[in-house]
Parts: C-alpha cells; structure tokens; sequence
C-alpha cells in the first residue's frame, strides 16, 4: 500500500483551507486519503510546472502529486483552487 506524504506548501495550505472552510477541507483530507487505491484513473498533467504530476480533483480544488511506486509513496505536493493552482 502507498503511503501519502504532504510537502510542507501542501500541509500549509490544507491548513488554511481548514481555517476558512473546515468542511471543505475534511472533504480534502479523505479524498487524498483515498487516492493510494484511485490514482491510476487521476490524469497526468502536462506543461512545463506540473509535467509529469498527477491531480485529483476535489470539487473546486485540485491536489498535485507525484507517485513513488517503487518507494510506495505518494507526495502532495499542493493543494489550491483550481483557478490558483496552475498559475
């Protein structure tokens, strides 16, 4: 099973999300929660800040991650509005 790891920009920002909007970010925690058993059908995103990542869509957020198979681990790597997040 792959373990999920936050990056330091990641767990700040769920923090801040939590403070503003507690639900949403419940929503948040249990959608990444899930994503060692869904990220294969998460897309692959493309361009020059995220290639190669994958993102998880969660209502009008998006989590960034990258998936470490051979070290069992995914790293969220931030977590944003969809309208921030890929500025």
């Amino acid at each position: 099973m792959l373990q999920v790891f936050y990056t330091p920009e990641a767990k700040e920002r769920l923090a801040e999300i939590a403070k503003s909007d507690p639900k949403s970010a419940k929503i948040i925690f249990d959608h990444i929660a899930r994503i060692p058993e869904t990220f294969r059908s998460d897309h692959l995103l493309k361009g020059t800040r995220f290639q190669g990542l994958r993102r998880n869509r969660i209502g009008r957020y998006r989590a960034i991650y990258r998936v470490f198979e051979k070290e069992s681990r995914i790293h969220v790597i931030t977590i944003d509005l969809r309208r921030s997040v890929y500025r």
